[in-house]
């Protein structure tokens, strides 16, 4: 770009701005002292969701800004998803709102009160840690989408721990939207929605739906749980990517969540927390492509691995086009079905032929 079109850029930015303050002045008697002006990277982003370049935002009222914008009085859905992520993954939540989450109305509920809609979304953000800088940048973001839960206002005794995280959502969700099943995520899964909500038919209580982790060596040092101390292996889990509760589960943890001990680590942590209740379905699902590391790529595929907004872009451009996940099927590591009536050691061996 030449310095002629950079200063261009510029003197127009400037004159909008000075056009925007009259106006304001002329209509309401507002001044721009009234405003906070806030450089932010989320206002701006080009088509393969990476930030192109950082754009003003007028924030009339900051905190306004930053609460969550609740779903219509009487909305009802099917599935809410909710996405955990970090302040600083702005990239990460416009490439998955333009991608995997483009088809869900985030704003509106469609038909009377009475009528459950299929899906909403809500990006879960902890931010108890961040400085005017970082809250500002939130809430630019959150007056563009409207679709932010930032988790603030912490005591200082609470642990800092994504367990933490995963459960202030959950007991969010449970008192601001009615829903029936929640999806959780991470910010670089990449979910085949229509294909879930196929499959969420109907009404079934007390369902945990993912791919479950089994005979994993509990490990108290390093990245590890230095808090677990319930046996030598952790407790079947599901893997953290991306699974799905049915509501009465949530408010079970509702009710136990004064007491509930927190974890590093929100999966492991969910597998002890539901862990002593029976007539539970754990229903493990190959499926779901959400263990740390990819498995590969199968058409099977309901949640896998985005990865960076690249990937998601890239993945969803093949949906669309051809109606396929994987440009060819690829298994990179083996995969097991989970064997419940096994002991421990023996619950999941990996084979081949299994996605």
């Amino acid at each position: 770009m030449s310095g002629g079109s950079v200063l261009r850029g510029v003197v127009s930015g400037l004159v909008v701005g000075w056009c925007t303050s009259m106006l304001l002045i002329r209509l309401f008697g507002i001044g721009p002292e009234s405003f906070n002006i806030v450089r932010s990277p989320v206002a701006m982003m080009d088509d393969h969701g990476s930030s192109a370049t950082s754009a003003s935002c007028l924030l009339a009222n900051p905190e306004k800004s930053l609460a969550p914008v609740l779903p219509p009085s009487g909305a009802s859905y099917l599935l809410l998803v909710l996405v955990y992520s970090a302040p600083s993954e702005v990239d990460l939540r416009d490439a998955a709102r333009k991608t995997w989450l483009s088809d869900l109305n985030l704003h509106t509920h469609t038909g009377s009160p009475e009528t459950e809609t299929e899906a909403a979304v809500r990006f879960v953000v902890a931010a108890r840690d961040l400085d005017e800088s970082g809250l500002s940048a939130l809430a630019c973001e959150n007056q563009q989408h409207g679709d932010l839960v930032l988790l603030r206002g912490v005591p200082s005794t609470a642990p800092l721990t994504s367990s933490w995280e995963l459960l202030e959502g959950y007991l969010w969700a449970l008192d601001n939207v009615r829903f029936s099943y929640v999806l959780k995520c991470a910010s670089t899964s990449f979910a085949r929605l229509d294909k879930i909500l196929g499959t969420l038919a109907g009404k079934q209580q007390s369902l945990i739906w993912g791919f479950f982790a089994g005979a994993v060596p509990a490990n108290r040092g390093g990245d590890g749980e230095p808090e677990w101390n319930l046996c030598d292996k952790y407790l079947p889990y599901p893997c953290g990517r991306g699974h799905v509760l049915s509501r009465d589960l949530l408010e079970l943890l509702q009710v136990m969540s004064p007491h509930l001990q927190h974890y590093r680590h929100d999966d492991i942590a969910l597998g002890a927390w539901l862990a002593p209740f029976d007539q539970v379905e754990r229903r493990h699902d190959v499926s779901f492509n959400t263990e740390e590391y990819s498995r590969g790529c199968s058409e099977s595929y309901l949640v896998t691995h985005g990865s960076d907004p690249e990937s998601m872009h890239t993945l969803m451009q093949r949906v669309r086009e051809s109606g396929k996940l994987c440009q060819k099927e690829v298994q990179e590591r083996l995969s097991y079905e989970y064997d419940w009536n096994a002991d421990p050691n023996g619950c999941c061996k990996r084979v081949k032929g299994i996605p």
